[in-house]
Parts: C-alpha cells; structure tokens; sequence
C-alpha cells in the first residue's frame, strides 16, 4: 500500500490516460450500478523497505524460513547473491538518508508493484509450492505462495500504465478549503500544471464514477487506488464497488457558476484487497466474496463517518463509504426504490466530494494534519511490466520468473 517511488516511476513509464469508452451516466448507473472484478486481486504483504530486523524488501526471510525469496532466486539463477545484496542495499530504509529514515519506516514498500502484480495475476495457491529445475544451474528449488507473491511484487514494480488524477505533495490541512490560501495556489510539485489546491481535490467525482463502471463495471477488471489524499502513497486493487440507491427525486435545481444545474448525491461503497496482512498469510476462507450477496455488502448506508464495514471479510479486504455531488443540465429522474434511472441531463463540470464542504472542519472528520480518509488520490490500471528496470531489482528478471519459475507467458 505504499510506496514514495509511485508517481516518479509513472512519470518515465510509457503512460497513458485511463479511458472512458461509455460516458452514458443513465446506462451506466442502471447496468453497472455494483460490480466486481472476475477476478478478485489478492491481499499480501508490502514488502516494506523496514524489513523489522529481517531483511528489507524481498529479502526478508520470514519466520520459519532459511531463505528470503531474493535469496531462493539467487541460488535457483546462480546470481552469485546480487538479487538479494541489491535489494538490502536500495530498498532498505537503514541505506537512506537520516531525513527519510522516519517516512520509510512508516510507509515505504513494493505496494505499486504488489498491486500492480494483484491485478494481472491470479493469487498463488498457497497449499500448491510450485518446484521446478533451472536448466542452466542444474537447480532444483520449491517456491511457494509467499515467494511468488514477493517476485511479482518486485516484478511489477516498473509497469506501463493508464493513469488518471494527480499525486499530492503537500500535507492536508485547512488550506485544502481555500483555493486562495497561500499553499493551495502554489503550483503542486508533481508537474501536472495545477495548484496544489486543484492537485488535492483530484481524482474528481466525476472520472472516479467512470472509472469504476468503466474499468470495474463494464470491463470487470481491477484497477488501483492510492487512498491515501495526502502526502502519503497508499497503493490498493480495487476489487469491487456499489453505489447505494439514489435517495430521492433528485428535481431540486440551484445556480452553480451562472448556469441552472441539477444536483444529485451519490454514494459508494468501495472494496480494495488488504496489504495490512502478515507476511505468511493464507486466505483460507472458504466464502466466495461476492458484491451481489447481502452476506457481504448491501444497499445500507453507513450511519457513521466515512467508512463502512458491513460486510463479511476473512481479513483479506478492507472498505470505505464515499460520498459526492455530480451536476446535470436537467433533472434526474429515478425508479421509486432509487436503484434505477428513468432519465437523465448530461454531467456537468467534475462535481464535488462531500467533504470538500468547509463545515466538516469543525466536525468528528476534521481533516487535520493528514487526511488519510478521504477520496482517492489518484487511479491507475496495470497494462504490462516494463522491460528496463527503473525501481525494480535490476537482477530479479520478470522473463525469467515467468518463463521458468511460472511456467507461462508473461502479461
């Protein structure tokens, strides 16, 4: 879930803009009201850079092991010990400078790679090692589900991707209200040409519904979340979403900007796989999660602050409740239970996150000095790995895990 290389590895990788190919809201919202992905990205760890006296990154040898998983691949591709020396020597907090020391403990790991990875994989079984022979070395070596899950997330670590919002340098605060406050008209440093204000409110309301129906609804394929708004990067693949029943007639009209909208408010459930996990954990679960079931998710709405966990969990998924305001040139009309859309204006502008209202200042959900609950910083989806290595361990070869620990193709 976190990872302080994320938006510069985006910024060199061969990067594209997530695409919308329906903007219909009236299909979309009736057809892809709830959805899943067909299959459901994987919970597992990190692999965070503070390896807790371990080993760092993939070269922590967990408890129980004799070896970490860089150090079962140096032996299988007769590395002579390079995957697993690079790695405690450049994604170890201890080898950083005294100032990140503290940041890196915190919240510095492979999450874009692991995510990246749990998207475009199927979840290693963990009661299946998978043993195989290298040719080359005469090798024979077991990997099991804690190493597969470790190589894919260095793998994954330089990827191709589709992008949409902005990263945000600064801390929250109560300038995130003010576009006129001294930080919220710096420029952000994350080189997108916007202020750090505009920077803070992306991903919008609106490209967050596309995104989710498009990618998520229609497609039924993961996507990525960093959670976190602010300074922070917390990657997660998102597994499923539901919109809960529009509540009312929705006919109120307001002037916004010298024109007559249409305000509607919508909110949604979103559901992500977990990294919190330990480095050993099995999904042993035998419920088959499903966004359709009421045992796991339903139409309810939270009756408390922005989170939400009404749904049934084995630990491997976590949840939030969002809410915000889309504006349309003419009234939506609704079915009487609010599930369906009888008609419908065109969306207009980006619309609003609940909380960006000033009023929540002085309530239970201040933003104070991070606002680690609130909308998505940005989204991003997993297209292919990157051939030439960025971030990754230059030594773990993604053609080499595929083609002869994997046995298939690489995505």
């Amino acid at each position: 879930m976190r990872s302080i290389l994320l938006i510069t590895l985006f910024s060199i990788s061969a990067q594209a803009q997530l695409t919308f190919n329906n903007t219909d809201f009236k299909y979309l919202f009736n057809q892809y009201r709830y959805s899943q992905a067909s299959s459901l990205p994987w919970p597992g760890t990190y692999w965070p850079f503070d390896g807790r006296g371990r080993g760092a990154g993939i070269n922590h040898r967990i408890q129980g092991e004799t070896l970490s998983p860089a150090q079962k691949y140096d032996q299988f591709f007769g590395t002579g010990g390079k995957a697993s020396a690079w790695e405690e020597a450049n994604h170890n907090c201890d080898k950083m400078d005294k100032d990140l020391q503290a940041s890196c403990r915190a919240w510095y790991g492979h999450c874009n790679g692991w995510t990246g990875a749990a998207i475009m994989n199927a979840e290693p079984n963990y009661k299946t090692p998978i043993t195989v022979t290298n040719p080359s070395t005469n090798v024979t070596m077991t990997f099991d589900y804690k190493d597969i899950k470790a190589l894919l997330s260095e793998a994954w670590l330089d990827a191709y991707v589709s992008f949409e919002g902005t990263g945000t340098a600064e801390t929250g605060g109560d300038w995130v209200f003010d576009p006129q406050s001294t930080i919220g008209r710096r420029p952000s440093t994350n080189n997108s040409g916007l202020t750090n204000y505009e920077a803070y409110w992306d991903v919008t309301p609106r490209a967050f519904f596309f995104a989710l129906t498009n990618y998520v609804g229609a497609l039924k394929e993961g996507i990525a979340i960093d959670r976190f708004t602010g300074s922070e990067i917390w990657n997660q693949p998102v597994i499923a979403y539901r919109f809960v029943p529009i509540q009312s007639s929705q006919n109120q009209v307001i002037e916004r900007n010298g024109m007559k909208v249409y305000p509607v408010t919508f909110g949604v459930k979103l559901y992500w796989a977990d990294d919190s996990v330990d480095y050993d954990y099995q999904r042993t679960s035998s419920l088959d999660w499903s966004v359709t079931e009421s045992r796991f998710s339903s139409d309810k709405i939270p009756s408390y602050g922005f989170s939400t966990f009404d749904f049934v969990s084995d630990g491997a998924f976590d949840s939030r409740y969002l809410t915000f305001t889309l504006f349309f040139d003419a009234p939506v009309v609704t079915s009487e239970d609010g599930t369906q859309i009888i008609s419908a204006g065109r969306i207009l502008g980006d619309g609003v996150w609940a909380h960006a209202d000033p009023k929540l200042r002085e309530s239970s959900f201040a933003l104070g000095a991070e606002a680690a609950q609130t909308h998505p910083d940005f989204l991003w989806r997993p297209d292919s790995i990157l051939d030439q290595a960025q971030y990754r361990n230059p030594y773990i070869k993604p053609s080499h895990l595929y083609r002869y620990i994997l046995q298939r193709p690489m995505n």
